[in-house]
């Protein structure tokens, strides 16, 4: 049969196309109207994806959203349909930071990550988690300080703050307590470029590979069954 060039959007894609608030609509749109192949393939997976954040009121980023040692664990969002506040809201690129443990290993408490881009333009945060968010003047961003949260050093000192007795909590306070020394503006700006660029990285090779997961899914019992054969999608390539 033969094989047309097709595009397969991920979720981040046709998110950004539907939502014109979005960060990136304008970009999205562009690439529906200039770059998209002629035929594009909209997966069950994605489908889904999009069913789900277009009909559940909030993604909750919450205390099982962020991984031992830092960095955010998409497997644990969950969703949130009753009232919030505007200030409960986290937006892509915010810094979370845990302020709860069960014990007082500090594998958990006090470690930080960068809110995703893939559950929409805006979510909101349990009461198990800190959002960050800088002042104008801050010559720091999020990329930089997830970087130093996550530090070995750094959390050390900073999960030192934390008590109680079966339950382990962070107190705000505790996040604006320590100094540090403050590098030459050249030098932070350099650091955040490297970091944001690997934590988006991270991001699209991760929506990628769902992606690609779903494509294995859909294609592989159609090539054992025989309705596709890879000697005819080759000679059409």
């Amino acid at each position: 049969m033969p094989v047309a060039a097709l595009d397969v959007p991920d979720l981040n894609l046709w998110l950004a196309l539907i939502d014109p608030d979005h960060a990136h609509h304008a970009r999205a749109r562009y690439y529906w109207e200039t770059e998209a192949a002629p035929d594009i393939g909209f997966c069950r997976v994605t489908m889904l994806g999009l069913l789900r954040l277009l009909t559940n009121s909030r993604a909750m980023h919450n205390l099982n959203s962020i991984y031992e040692g830092g960095g955010y664990k998409h497997e644990g969002i969950k969703y949130y349909e009753g009232e919030y506040r505007e200030k409960h809201l986290a937006e892509p690129g915010d810094m979370i930071v845990t302020n709860t443990e069960q014990g007082f290993d500090h594998l958990l408490i006090g470690h930080a990550a960068i809110v995703p881009r893939c559950f929409g333009p805006k979510g909101i945060f349990s009461h198990h988690i800190y959002r960050v968010r800088f002042q104008p003047s801050s010559p720091f961003n999020p990329h930089y300080l997830v970087e130093l949260f996550n530090n070995r050093r750094w959390h050390y000192w900073i999960s030192g703050f934390s008590n109680g007795t079966t339950i382990n909590m962070l107190p705000s306070d505790a996040l604006e307590m320590p100094l540090l020394t403050v590098p030459p503006k050249g030098l932070v700006k350099k650091f955040t470029a490297i970091a944001q660029a690997a934590h988006d990285q991270i991001e699209d090779n991760i929506q990628q590979s769902r992606t690609l997961a779903t494509l294995r899914d859909t294609l592989l019992p159609k090539l054992l069954s025989g309705e596709l054969s890879v000697h005819c999608i080759s000679d059409n390539i």
